[in-house]
């Protein structure tokens, strides 16, 4: 009699198992599904490597992208009556796939100077963010350079 009962709770665990199982992969494959459409991306223009903004439509490259950042860097700093006679500030960023730009380094001797930037950089327009042919999407890429100002003038523009 206990071998048959045995069997018997053997055959229900059996069944439980498998109920449990198909549940499990159930929810996984509708977790999936959420997942890959949370990450369905904006679609933007731009099909360049290079990100692309407002302001060099008919210039894109990446001095012309640096340069945009630099002067909108410069112009905050003017506004705010930034005194700068030979100031250095180091900007690292990240442009994200979604054009959302992360701050990385923001770095000067001068607490004005590197308070202005930042407001500048975290308050920027979305930057159409660079689109890998190979990969077929829109991926982060990150730049980093230094902005020598000299009598509130950036003197180290980027050429193309």
């Amino acid at each position: 009699m206990k071998n048959k009962e045995y069997k018997m709770n053997f055959k229900n665990l059996k069944k439980l198992n498998s109920i449990l199982l198909t549940v499990i992969l159930l929810t996984s494959c509708v977790s999936k599904k959420t997942h890959n459409s949370d990450r369905k991306q904006k679609e933007f223009s731009n099909r360049s490597s290079i990100p692309l903004i407002s302001d060099c439509r008919d210039n894109h490259t990446e001095s012309c992208l640096q340069n945009t950042i630099s002067d909108l860097i410069l112009k905050e700093a003017n506004e705010n009556n930034l005194d700068l006679k030979n100031d250095t500030l180091k900007v690292s960023v990240r442009i994200n796939p979604n054009g959302s730009i992360s701050v990385l380094d923001n770095k000067t001797n001068n607490k004005k100077l590197k308070a202005s930037s930042l407001n500048t950089l975290e308050n920027m327009k979305s930057i159409e963010p660079a689109y890998i042919e190979s990969l077929g999407e829109y991926r982060a890429v990150s730049y980093s350079w230094y902005i020598l100002i000299k009598d509130n003038k950036i003197i180290n523009r980027l050429r193309d």
